[in-house]
């Protein structure tokens, strides 16, 4: 399995990186809030439509894009990657259709991660609802425009 830069997952990630810096200045700036992201939703998507190693890659720069974004938060972010591989591999194998069961099973590991790293409060459940509601929002919009 070797990862496999078409130009389709080039301009798709490309997309999704862009995005979510945007949607990372507009949560911090704006709405002052932490969960905005599409540290789900581009690997998972990634793995449906590209493949494993592809949506591994992708989930790698966002993380790192991401953590540097928040860096009070970024020892629970970066600790995330397992969530990030379960999803990728999850699209993979289940594809669009698995969007919820993968979803549940992301935040279960996120949750069980940072409960390991001492921060589960009100800050964490916060996120909960704003990575829902981003994610949700995400998957719905894809379904329509595709």
């Amino acid at each position: 399995m070797a990862l496999n830069l078409t130009q389709d997952f080039l301009i798709f990630s490309a997309v999704f990186i862009v995005m979510n810096f945007l949607l990372d200045l507009f949560s911090k700036k704006i709405l002052h809030i932490d969960g905005t992201d599409f540290l789900f939703f581009a690997p998972w998507l990634a793995g449906t439509k590209f493949g494993i190693i592809e949506g591994l890659t992708l989930a790698a720069i966002i993380l790192v894009i991401h953590s540097l974004m928040h860096l009070k938060i970024a020892r629970f972010i970066l600790v995330s990657f397992p969530a990030q591989i379960l999803a990728v591999f999850f699209g993979y194998l289940f594809g669009l259709e698995g969007f919820w069961i993968t979803l549940v099973a992301y935040y279960f590991i996120s949750t069980i991660i940072t409960w390991l790293l001492g921060g589960l409060g009100s800050g964490y459940f916060v996120f909960l609802l704003t990575n829902s509601i981003t994610n949700i929002v995400a998957f719905f919009v894809y379904q329509v425009l595709t």
